[in-house]
């Protein structure tokens, strides 16, 4: 097909037909190979083909592009089935330099490991866990606005629109930083025609948009979290809490504590501890914290606390 601006150079079946999946090399650079699956399409400067194991290894500017999402990294290893006689991608082993983007989310990483399943006849994204350096930003139109979430693994659910992090989770944007052990991120669907902007203003947005399709719903923090919200000089405030939860809408991250351990905040070398049940609310709309269900507050100066 001279219209498509690739040349042709080999066929992955014996026979030439519509079902065969085939090679492609594109003229800007010969060197460069071009594989399409569908929806998916993979190339790189190399390509092995263990037709045996069902195999495919991408060496050296690895670039895939899957309907909105795009990847790029050093080496993908692509598991392959045979299905109605078509070839389907089952798994996709990504390590080196590991971008992937979808919209206005970019997960960095140096090894990422992609799942697909197939639904009515279509190979669909459905999971993707990384490992190693990983990070997590979001970039709104407003550059000011973007956060970034950094972990030791994570893992994408696709299908079910979530997320969960482990291990020295941080996410950090311009109104607070919150730290936890685990921290599992929820998102919904836009509705049709709906479009979702940015504040013009320096304001906390009480929408954030993920891609195209989705936008970010609540964010649960799970043991060991701390928010803080960066003030001068040693007037740092700081919430801490055993589950935190923030509420996109609310513009509000809620600590709650344990039986043994209550949330409290710190300010400087104050402490603020509430009543047993009592809860920590940090209004990021505000820019304030304070105790919420707890009406005994006892405030000491016990030093910094860290």
């Amino acid at each position: 097909n001279s219209g498509s601006g690739l040349n042709l150079f080999g066929y992955m079946d014996n026979a030439c037909s519509e079902d065969s999946e085939m090679v492609y090399c594109s003229k800007e650079n010969t060197s460069a190979k071009e594989l399409q699956f569908d929806t998916t399409t993979i190339g790189a400067d190399n390509l092995k083909w263990l037709f045996g194991k069902d195999l495919i290894i991408f060496e050296g500017n690895v670039k895939m592009r899957d309907r909105g999402n795009t990847l790029a990294c050093d080496k993908v290893v692509v598991k392959l089935s045979k299905e109605n006689k078509r070839t389907v991608i089952n798994e996709i082993l990504c390590s080196g330099n590991v971008d992937f983007k979808d919209g206005s989310t970019q997960l960095l990483c140096n090894l990422l490991r992609i799942n697909f399943v197939r639904v009515d006849g279509v190979n669909e994204l459905e999971k993707a866990i990384a490992h190693d350096s990983l990070r997590l930003i979001n970039s709104p139109e407003d550059e000011e606005k973007k956060s970034v979430l950094t972990a030791k693994r994570g893992i994408l659910y696709f299908m079910e629109n979530r997320a969960e992090f482990h291990e020295n989770v941080k996410i950090v944007n311009q109104s607070a930083t919150l730290d936890s052990d685990k921290l599992f991120i929820y998102a919904k669907p836009i509705p049709a025609g709906d479009k979702i902007t940015a504040p013009k203003d320096d304001s906390v947005p009480d929408r954030i948009k993920i891609n195209d399709k989705l936008e970010l719903d609540h964010i649960d923090a799970i043991d060991n979290v701390v928010v803080e919200r960066p003030n001068d000089g040693d007037f740092s405030e700081k919430a801490y809490g055993n589950l935190g939860v923030y509420t996109v809408s609310q513009k509000k991250i809620i600590l709650y504590g344990t039986d043994k351990t209550p949330p409290i905040i710190t300010r400087g070398k104050n402490i603020l501890t509430p009543r047993e049940n009592g809860k920590v609310v940090v209004d990021l709309e505000e820019e304030s914290a304070y105790i919420a269900e707890g009406a005994d507050v006892e405030i000491r100066d016990r030093g910094k606390r860290k």
